[in-house]
């Protein structure tokens, strides 16, 4: 997971395209709120949303989606 906080630094641009190349790479961006540049509110923020897509990736594994088999007998 990488972060950006929309820092001027490019890396939200930068992570975005590491996340189109590597399927795995998650990418959060952090956007300027009323509560300005509160690093405390940005942490949690950034737990909550990793957490999140964590519990989201464990139930995928778990649950993988069914596959359709298309044509003749399956054995």
């Amino acid at each position: 997971m990488i972060v950006d906080d929309n820092s001027n630094d490019r890396t939200g641009e930068i992570a975005e395209d590491l996340a189109r190349e590597h399927g795995w790479i998650k990418v959060i961006h952090l956007k300027d709120r009323a509560v300005g540049y509160d690093l405390r509110y940005r942490y949690s923020d950034v737990v909550r949303r990793g957490l999140r897509s964590g519990y989201q990736l464990r139930d995928r594994e778990e649950n993988p989606p069914l596959r359709l088999h298309r044509g003749g007998s399956r054995r």
